[in-house]
């Protein structure tokens, strides 16, 4: 699993380069360190319980940036 946090890191990263001046910036950066510092969800986090994140953590996702999306 930390190889998937790893990837997300990096792609965080690569977004947080492309939107410097982007208005939710400074919220996405707070809240991807709380990420960072806690990992997935699990059972022992009272709100996730009866939550499986496993296949979640699983997968790697992209970001979308506009270079590859048209928004209509």
């Amino acid at each position: 699993m930390e190889d998937i946090i790893k990837n997300y890191s990096a792609d965080f990263t690569q977004l947080q380069n492309i939107e410097k001046n982007n208005w939710f910036t400074k919220q996405r950066q707070l809240a991807f360190n709380i990420f960072q510092e806690s990992g997935f969800p699990n059972t022992k986090n009272e709100d996730w319980k009866y939550t499986d994140v496993k296949p979640i953590s699983r997968n790697i996702f992209s970001n979308i940036t506009e270079s590859n999306v048209a928004i209509n």
